[in-house]
């Protein structure tokens, strides 16, 4: 059984599916960092730190404006994969982008997301290249750490709805 969600993208006239899946008790993470600090293409997903991301729908918007920046030709980092975790910052610096919500060496905890392909193809492959154990989205929150994202997302303690408030500033990026 797999435990990766996929949900649909709509693009335009282009429809495709967008597979995100959590893997824990990852022992690989620093190996997946170098990798993609030396531009190996073979890591065909996007690999996020999860600890700031509260909700999967917070990938999604982030899915969505890398899907648009890369149909307009208008990308701002290598490809696809690191434009998603370029989208889940607020600001426009892509270092802190990758230091905030990059694979760091160590992670133990992985958010796994690909645009495009069969589920199948993308759970045996992330299967491959992750060594770890995937789990639920649903545990996501379990690794959540709200503060970071109170922190990342410049949001004061008493903010009621935290999803709403990092989409909107994602959102925002650029414009303040």
């Amino acid at each position: 059984m797999s435990l990766t969600q996929s949900q649909p993208l709509q693009l335009h006239d282009q429809a495709t599916q967008v597979h995100v899946a959590l893997w824990i008790n990852v022992s690989n993470a620093s190996e997946l960092h170098q990798r993609l600090l030396g531009g190996d293409t073979t890591v065909n997903c996007a690999l996020i730190n999860p600890e700031a991301v509260v909700d999967p729908f917070q990938v999604m918007v982030a899915v969505h404006r890398a899907a648009e920046a890369l149909e307009q030709q208008q990308l701002r980092t290598r490809n696809i994969y690191s434009e998603i975790v370029y989208n889940l910052s607020p600001n426009k610096s892509i270092k802190e982008a990758f230091t905030r919500f990059g694979l760091n060496p160590t992670c133990k905890t992985i958010l796994a997301v690909r645009v495009g392909g069969s589920q199948e193809a993308f759970d045996n492959e992330v299967g491959a290249t992750i060594v770890g154990e995937p789990a639920a989205l649903e545990r996501l929150s379990s690794v959540t750490s709200l503060d970071k994202v109170r922190q990342y997302y410049k949001l004061p303690a008493n903010t009621s709805n935290i999803l709403n408030a990092a989409v909107g500033a994602m959102a925002l990026k650029g414009y303040t």
